[in-house]
């Protein structure tokens, strides 16, 4: 499972947004679910960043690769 930590972020933003839209504090329930969600983020986050410590560990650096493309691809229409 493919699992972002910006979803969980992006979710916890938009429901605060709605609470400061609507005026309204939200409950202790309410709370705890952004709570939770950001745990998740928060754990989510370094469990990443130590799957591409693990990976980058044992590779060398490769160069940085740029392709260049005089092809026209657009069938010379300047659009």
């Amino acid at each position: 499972m493919n699992i972002q930590a910006s979803t969980y972020l992006s979710s916890v933003r938009d429901e605060m947004r709605l609470f400061i839209r609507r005026q309204k504090r939200p409950t202790v329930n309410e709370l705890e679910g952004m709570m939770l969600r950001l745990n998740t983020c928060v754990a989510l986050t370094e469990e990443l960043e130590a799957e591409n410590a693990l990976q980058g560990g044992g590779r060398e650096a490769r160069p940085q690769m740029t392709i260049f493309s005089d092809h026209d691809n657009n069938g010379g229409d300047a659009a």
